[in-house]
């Protein structure tokens, strides 16, 4: 769990204007940094149920 919260903390690291260069609009909803925190917060909270 330690490793995804600290890759959930590594992604910000990537400038905001880097990941959205190509974007037609720079709309929250693109940033995919946000995208990976949600899904290693999912991770997580499946693995919290099943153990």
């Amino acid at each position: 769990m330690a490793l995804f919260v600290l890759a959930g903390m590594l992604v910000f690291l990537v400038p905001r204007d880097e990941l959205l260069k190509d974007a037609p609009d720079k709309r929250t909803w693109r940033d995919i940094r946000w995208w990976g925190v949600a899904l290693a917060v999912t991770q997580i909270g499946i693995y919290l149920i099943f153990t």
